[in-house]
């Protein structure tokens, strides 16, 4: 699978009372096979912050979420398994615990989707939900 389609990402993440949803579309690349592969594309949310993000699958269950720019964080969610990553900001580095609650890949060259479902435990004690939904359309 080598294909450079657009792709559709809604993230939800909810900590206590709030609830935030952002929905971004790029020009994505994907590279590997359906089981294994990348998704690369860059987000611009805010006019001042430029970011790429790599996606990468691992035998269809596990996934890892690097940014890299001006916001740099690496995830890894993998159902039912707790990971330590790291998140960089302009203050300096944090590190926190991510457990997996799901991944379910449906991505081949004609399209799919890929939808991850974690926990975020921060060194404070607080934990926030997050899922990502990202279609290829």
């Amino acid at each position: 699978m080598n294909i450079t389609p657009k792709i559709r990402v809604f993230s939800c993440i909810s900590g206590g009372e709030e609830t935030e949803k952002i929905e971004v579309t790029a020009d994505a690349a994907i590279n590997g096979t359906e089981n294994d592969y990348t998704i690369e594309y860059s987000e611009n949310l805010f006019p001042e912050v430029k970011t790429t993000t790599t996606i990468r699958v691992i035998n269809g269950s596990a996934v890892s979420v690097i940014r890299s720019g001006d916001i740099a964080n690496e995830i890894t969610a993998e159902p039912g398994k707790r990971h330590l990553c790291h998140y960089l900001t302009p203050y300096g580095e944090i590190v926190f615990g991510v457990y997996g609650h799901r991944v379910n890949s449906t991505v081949s060259e004609t399209g799919g989707t890929l939808e991850i479902e974690y926990e975020i435990n921060y060194p404070d004690g607080a934990s926030t939900a997050h899922s990502m939904i990202i279609d290829i359309i």
